[in-house]
């Protein structure tokens, strides 16, 4: 990923909003993300997972916010993640991008 598609979206990135979007607000943390992510069946790792939420959120596509401290986790507060409205225009854009795409392609499945 480069800095010269600020406003372009990876497939990662299109994936991780779209999990952010599906779940509540108090789940939309980095494991959790990953469980979704991965439920999706597609691969990747935790830790690209909160590389690519960083970046969304110097893109403006995400923002977070620190949830209550958790005793479960030695007292550590969870980093909460929601789309903004920066990354529903963005996941929008890449949405119309691939229907376009798939008139393109005859009986695609």
């Amino acid at each position: 990923m480069t800095k010269n598609r600020a406003k372009g979206l990876g497939s990662l990135e299109h994936v991780i909003l779209l999990a952010i979007l599906g779940l509540d607000e108090t789940s939309a943390y980095g494991a959790m993300i990953y469980k979704a992510v991965a439920g999706s069946g597609r691969r990747t790792t935790v830790s690209a997972i909160h590389t690519t939420l960083d970046s969304l959120e110097e893109k403006g596509f995400v923002t977070s916010r620190l949830g209550e401290p958790n005793p479960g986790r030695g007292g550590r507060a969870k980093k909460l993640f929601r789309v903004s409205p920066n990354g529903r225009g963005a996941l929008q854009g890449a949405e119309r991008s691939l229907r376009a795409l798939r008139g393109l392609v005859p009986d695609l499945i």
